[in-house]
């Protein structure tokens, strides 16, 4: 079983991965004109790669805690949280096959969580 700390850190790598994305996303979608570095980067992209930056970071310190394959089976979440906020927060439709991936992948993590843990 994960620590509480180490479980709050995994929701905080996802988090910010889900955020991430959404604001690339939002920087892609945005004007020429708004765009700084010869029209390259909205401020929402520099801020989801900052975002993706601090990810990394925390994700560099479950490292020290949990072994890879554990930290990724739970950091693959990120797929369905992003898929959800587009969805909600985008308009982005979601297929039923995608719906079926995503049960796919909750599936997965759940029972990668089920594993005996010893760290």
């Amino acid at each position: 079983m994960l620590e509480l700390k180490t479980l709050a850190g995994f929701i905080l790598v996802i988090s910010l991965t889900v955020t991430a994305s959404m604001m690339l996303r939002l920087g892609a979608a945005a004007p020429a004109s708004e765009r700084m570095f010869h029209g390259l980067f909205a401020w929402r992209s520099a801020a989801g790669l900052a975002l993706f930056g601090c990810s990394g970071i925390i994700d560099v310190l479950l490292l020290q805690q949990v072994p890879l394959n554990l930290a990724q089976a739970f950091v693959i979440t990120q797929f369905v949280g992003v898929a959800l906020a587009a969805s909600f927060v985008l308009g982005e439709p979601i297929s039923r096959l995608r719906w079926l991936g995503i049960a796919f992948i909750c599936l997965g993590v759940s029972l990668a969580g089920l594993t005996t843990y010893t760290g």
